[in-house]
């Protein structure tokens, strides 16, 4: 068997800063799976990576906790949060040491501070904060700029911004059900703030007030419930397509450009099953290939 070569950790650090230029509009993207880890995990959900990419945390929900992998190995080298959060869906950073976790179970944001994986397993990780005024089973997280957080408030049928754990804005409306489940929330390098509403099959692109500037979705990207997305550093847009069994991959207008899996269910190379989880970084793509209980590791081209 041909032994699989990929970037040791202190390379994968740099992977962050490849790839700046924007990918051309309709440009094909092609991506080569290089991994797949162990079906080890229970329906995982979004996944991130820490900075400076050391490690990927991928939030597993039926096991009640944030496991930590080796993002080559795709193997499980600690966990945080067991015995205190309840199906987290999603995990994000802020800076270099503030993991966010979206807590669905417990209607909360917890905030840990993360900073190193001992050799016995152990994590140097502190709860910081918890959030959770006006949340009700949030879905997704993400830091924006000059410390502002959004929030997928899914169980409220709304996008919110926070501001020191605060609700200081607001999208759509559960009586009137503007968007329906917004289950992931992602800023892009324009400072637009892009959610997914997979009840209605689109994305919703806002300004940073959460104002909306545009949808995407309809015939042309024939979205099923799309779920977490992640933007790269040139500008792709990664959506996890769930029950299309798909990846699909957008360039920086909004065009499809490529795709990761065949579009039917399977567990074979390259095939996925209702994935919900997505990460980026230079030419590296990760994906929770949640029904299928696993990880998979791409590299684009």
């Amino acid at each position: 068997m041909k032994k699989l070569r990929f970037p040791s950790l202190p390379v994968m650090a740099g992977m962050l800063a490849l790839l700046t230029a924007p990918v051309p509009a309709g440009e094909a993207v092609k991506a080569t799976l290089i991994n797949t880890s162990e079906a080890v995990f229970g329906r995982p959900h979004d996944l991130a990576l820490t900075p400076p990419g050391l490690y990927l945390a991928v939030a597993d929900v039926d096991n009640n906790a944030i496991k930590i992998l080796d993002p080559g190995k795709l193997r499980v080298v600690a966990e945080v949060g067991a015995g205190e959060l309840s199906a987290p869906h999603d995990v994000t950073f802020q800076g270099e040491d503030r993991m966010l976790v979206a807590d669905s179970g417990n209607d909360r944001i917890v905030v840990y501070k993360f900073s190193s994986v001992y050799r016995d397993g152990s994590t140097n990780a502190e709860r910081l904060a918890i959030w959770s005024d006006g949340l009700d089973s949030p879905e997704g997280v993400v830091a924006g700029r000059k410390g502002r957080i959004y929030v997928a408030n899914t169980g409220d049928d709304t996008v919110v911004a926070l501001e020191d754990g605060k609700i200081v804005a607001t999208a759509g409306s559960a009586g009137g059900k503007e968007f329906e489940r917004p289950h992931d929330v992602d800023v892009d390098a324009n400072d637009r703030v892009i959610a997914t509403d997979p009840g209605n099959n689109r994305l919703i692109v806002f300004d940073r007030d959460l104002k909306v500037l545009q949808e995407v979705g309809g015939d042309a990207y024939g979205f099923n419930e799309p779920k977490y997305i992640t933007t790269a550093e040139d500008g792709m847009l990664v959506v996890a397509d769930e029950y299309n069994n798909r990846i699909v991959l957008l360039d920086i207008d909004f065009n499809p450009v490529g795709m990761i899996g065949t579009g039917k269910r399977g567990d074979g190379p390259g095939e996925v099953y209702r994935p919900e989880g997505a990460e980026v970084a230079g030419k590296y793509l990760w994906i929770a290939d949640t029904h299928n209980h696993r990880i998979q590791l791409y590299k684009r081209w």
